[in-house]
């Protein structure tokens, strides 16, 4: 009896083991299946894997738009894990378009991201994820108290870039001159996080 017990419970450990960590793997050989892949991850609490085919996916599109439509690709999840990675034997590059900076991570607590074993690049931030002037993260912005992991992956040639300061105006007989006002800020051309954790495994940071 003490024999058919321990069988019965490693039996039931499998199976439950299995259950949890199951993902829902997708694959992906377009940016516009990579992008309604990842709103379909973003509107449910579904775990997922995205795996995406050999090739340069370039964004296109204007800045500031947190929804996913354009531009960046804006990862919203709020529950359950998101993986985003090469298939089997593909080289990926994720290509920002220099339109606007590649990833906006803005995961909740329970929807930690994993990306890996690819290239993110020209990327160009020129806001601060709400608003323009200053400039985070070009190649990846985290906020959101989710984890963020990366694992084997290229960033490079990725820029953020703070707005002109003004001119001041110049003076005149009798008259001063104004004073010009300074530029905005430019933080992580390559990587900047603002909230959560990201945890960074053999990857490589190059020309940001």
């Amino acid at each position: 009896m003490l024999i058919r017990c321990s069988v019965l419970l490693l039996i039931l450990f499998a199976v439950c083991s299995c259950e949890v960590g199951a993902q829902t793997v997708v694959s992906v050989t377009s940016v516009t299946e990579l992008r309604n892949a990842i709103t379909t991850a973003n509107g449910n609490s579904t775990s997922y894997a995205l795996e995406l085919s050999t090739g340069s996916y370039v964004l296109s599109g204007n800045p500031l738009e947190d929804a996913n439509a354009e531009g960046d690709l804006d990862i919203t999840k709020s529950a359950g894990t998101l993986e985003i990675r090469p298939a089997s034997g593909a080289t990926v590059t994720i290509d920002g378009g220099g339109v606007d900076r590649v990833i906006h991570v803005n995961n909740g607590i329970n929807a930690p991201v994993t990306i890996r074993d690819l290239t993110i690049t020209n990327g160009l931030a020129t806001d601060d994820g709400s608003s323009a002037g200053n400039g985070y993260g070009g190649g990846i912005f985290k906020i959101g108290a989710g984890g963020l992991t990366l694992q084997n992956v290229t960033i490079t040639g990725n820029q953020a870039q703070g707005a002109d300061g003004t001119n001041g105006a110049p003076g005149g007989i009798g008259a001063t001159g104004t004073t010009g006002s300074g530029g905005m800020n430019a933080l992580g051309g390559g990587l900047y996080s603002a909230a959560g954790n990201v945890q960074i495994d053999n990857c490589s940071f190059v020309s940001n």
